[in-house]
């Protein structure tokens, strides 16, 4: 069975959750009005006529209702190819200790890509390509170039740094007092690390092809790069164990760059960093706030991990039940959000906030309808979900019953958590960045005080059990 701080760690995430969400419900009552529409010009691009009196609305409806359906269709294969990759990672490794410490130290990579090409920001470059997409070629490539050339320069600065303090960098994802998690962490962030160039460059051609509207591509990337590591696993998990994964992902890094890389033809790669050009300056000065947020969840990140290092196989549990968690998370929430956010940027640009009301109380509904009985479901069919996708080779019976027990704490928090999401587009279609990154903070603080409360106080499953019931009551109070 899991141990109590499985279940403190990811009810403390809960809580968080809870309050970053009520607070966001008061951004919607704000009453500014800066149009974000241009993050859609990667669905459609021919939304770039609606301008013109004679546009057939219900053609560009029928393109956008295709695009969104390519993106659905990618999604669902990349998230089943996820699931997939789990599972054969789970037989293979199990709840080890190599398995504990490939997830801390895959916490570094993943907070680079996070700093530097974040969902959110991959929509601040959009915002601003998409207006030289269709321009003049040679300032397209330039910018594209001083771009490229950006994240080379930054990447470079960082991997090598951290590369040469790694000890010191795995210090603040897993406990010192278990020296040999601690150092087989140390040599797997190293060996991580160098994916980051990859992963990153990949995430910057997708912004460059969703500028572009080309988004089959970018959309398909995360089919690539899951089927790689599965793949890297399977084949080599033999000769180089737990390093396996870590050279799947460096491949699946490279394989997402190589399938996007026709797509940007065309473009004259420069050897120019042009910082002083109005293209880079507001795709700056549009980072700012928002990497203040990310910041704050980096910190929260780092400390999910240190926490959870201290008891055997807590990291690997946590990772387990998380990924199950989040498979229905990302089905719903985020294709609902993106579907209703061209038209909320349009309301908000109009100052129309009756209608930008009534579109995200629509939204949210349909959000909660079919989030709502697939987190019953997982709340009842933990055990035989973790057993279906999970349990294979080494990863026994015994696990499942940790694994289920842990995704029993996150499963509440699952509509919470769908709301948040939706209620974060709400905000960027108002192109309110800096209240949200600002509410993050404070959402860093209290789960700092609940989590070292928690840990002091809880020394009983039962008593975990009763706080995630009166967590999920809270949930369903506040959306």
């Amino acid at each position: 069975m899991s141990t109590p701080v499985e279940g403190v760690v990811v009810l403390v995430h809960m809580w968080q959750n809870l309050f970053w969400n009520a607070a966001l419900l008061a951004v919607e009552r704000t009453q500014r009005c800066i149009p974000l529409f241009q993050i859609w010009h990667f669905v459609c691009q021919e939304s770039k006529m609606s301008s013109k009196p004679s546009q057939d609305l219900a053609s560009i409806s029928r393109s956008i209702a295709r695009a969104g359906l390519v993106i659905v269709i990618g999604r669902i294969m990349a998230r089943i190819l996820g699931l997939v990759r789990v599972s054969i990672i789970a037989s293979i490794f199990g709840r080890s200790l190599d398995m504990d410490a490939y997830t801390a130290a895959w916490a570094i990579p993943n907070i680079i890509y996070d700093l530097l090409l974040n969902g959110v920001l991959v929509a601040v470059l959009v915002t601003v390509l998409s207006e030289y997409a269709d321009g003049e070629p040679r300032a397209f490539s330039h910018v594209v170039s001083s771009l490229i050339n950006l994240v080379l320069v930054t990447l470079g600065l960082l991997v090598v740094l951290l590369i040469w303090q790694a000890p010191l960098v795995a210090r603040f994802v897993v406990q010192s007092s278990r020296p040999e998690l601690y150092l087989q962490t140390i040599y797997l962030i190293r060996i991580l690390l160098p994916a980051t160039f990859f992963l990153c460059l990949s995430g910057l051609m997708m912004a460059i092809l969703y500028a572009r509207g080309n988004f089959v591509l970018p959309t398909f990337a995360g089919v690539i790069f899951n089927a790689a590591i599965a793949v890297s696993v399977l084949g080599l998990h033999e000769r180089l164990g737990i390093a396996s994964i870590a050279v799947g992902v460096t491949i699946g890094g490279l394989a997402q760059l190589i399938l996007q890389l026709p797509a940007v033809s065309g473009i004259h790669y420069q050897l120019l960093l042009d910082l002083g050009h109005s293209a880079i300056r507001r795709i700056l000065r549009l980072y700012a706030p928002l990497i203040l947020g990310i910041i704050f969840s980096v910190i929260g990140l780092s400390i999910d991990r240190w926490l959870a290092s201290g008891f055997p196989s807590g990291l690997a549990t946590m990772q387990y039940a998380f990924t199950l968690f989040y498979f229905p998370l990302g089905l719903v929430a985020t294709p609902i959000a993106l579907a209703i956010l061209p038209t909320l940027a349009r309301e908000s640009a109009r100052g129309d906030n009756a209608a930008f009301r009534a579109t995200l109380a629509l939204g949210l509904k349909v959000a909660l309808l079919l989030i709502l009985p697939i987190t019953v479901g997982l709340a009842v069919l933990a055990q035989p979900i973790t057993a279906l996708i999970l349990q294979y080779g080494v990863f026994v019976e015994r696990d499942t019953h940790a694994t289920a027990e842990a995704m029993l704490y996150y499963a509440p928090g699952l509509p919470a958590a769908t709301i948040g999401q939706i209620l974060l587009f709400a905000c960027f279609a108002r192109r309110e960045t800096l209240l949200p990154s600002l509410l993050q903070g404070l959402a860093i603080l209290l789960y700092l005080f609940t989590a070292f409360l928690l840990l002091r106080c809880s020394c009983h499953r039962k008593w975990c059990a009763g706080l995630s019931r009166t967590m999920s009551l809270s949930a369903r109070r506040g959306a």
